[in-house]
């Protein structure tokens, strides 16, 4: 069974400033320093996954042999491809956390940064980066209202994902196969990709492809990191080249060479590790 904890107190409390889906607060609880990240500084990047009761994260192999998260694990890769770095994925449900006694139903930027104060045992320290990954049972509070079309929200540098379940499971109403998977795997890789400082956030842009206009998302409309991807909608459409046996990593070429540029690699990888076809697209979770 799941580890399982419960609510004793809330350890943090600052000002933050959101915005759609990647939040940047004033004062971080852990700071991702890219410069480091990207660097042999650091050699191991863990993800710590907790999930409120009845928001569990799909936990099922998409394509065999490539373990759950499949897409998330391949996109992840891609980003540090070229790079000594111990990456350390969850195997199954028993490897992230259900936590008890939180309520409500919307939770804005303070919230959710309180609650990992409360609950995250990994911290971004030493030779390790750790991303704290919560799954909320409810939306996004922007301060005026509950978003039912934001699928996820990154933290500015503090290393935290917030994944809205309820607004992913809504992609799969009336869609074909495992369609919300699909979502969650590539909206959990285009929040890693705000977490690690893409499209120049935290690092440079080697080419002209920075949507200024739209924050931190690429120009290439083919990319995970356009600002389309944010909405639920938009999402559900992007990833249906993946049930098509499409190529999972979903970085375009320009977001993938700022990667290469920060680790001081060459900005074309010599080869793409091999994506393979997602599978037979089975139930809907």
């Amino acid at each position: 069974m799941p580890r399982q904890r419960a609510l004793t107190c809330l350890l943090f409390s600052a000002f933050f400033l959101a915005s759609c889906s990647d939040a940047a607060p004033e004062i971080a609880v852990d700071r991702v320093d890219p410069d480091a990240l990207f660097s042999d500084q650091i050699q191991r990047v863990v993800f710590e996954v907790d999930y409120m009761p009845g928001a569990e994260p799909y936990a099922v192999e998409i394509q065999e042999g490539n373990g759950i998260w499949g897409i998330f694990r391949d996109n992840v890769k891609a980003i540090f491809l070229g790079q000594n770095k111990e990456l350390v994925f969850p195997e199954s449900l028993d490897d992230m956390t259900v936590i008890e006694g939180i309520e409500g139903e919307k939770f804005t930027v303070s919230q959710i940064v309180d609650i990992a104060a409360a609950y995250r045992n990994l911290h971004i320290e030493g030779d390790q980066l750790a991303i704290y990954i919560l799954y909320l049972d409810g939306y996004y509070d922007d301060g005026s209202e509950a978003r039912d079309d934001v699928l996820g929200l990154n933290m500015g540098e503090t290393g935290i994902i917030a994944m809205f379940k309820p607004v992913i499971e809504s992609t799969g109403v009336g869609a074909k196969g495992n369609t919300a998977v699909f979502v969650e795997q590539a909206t959990l890789s285009h929040e890693f990709g705000h977490a690690v400082g893409l499209v120049g956030r935290a690092i440079a842009v080697v080419s002209d492809h920075h949507d200024a206009e739209n924050g931190n998302h690429c120009s290439n409309s083919d990319c995970l990191m356009h600002v389309s991807n944010e909405g639920a909608t938009a999402m559900k459409a992007f990833t249906q080249k993946l049930q098509d046996g499409g190529n999972r990593v979903l970085f375009g070429p320009a977001c993938l060479a700022d990667a290469r540029e920060a680790a001081g690699l060459p900005p074309q990888a010599p080869a793409n590790p091999p994506a393979g076809p997602p599978g037979p697209p089975g139930q809907q979770p």
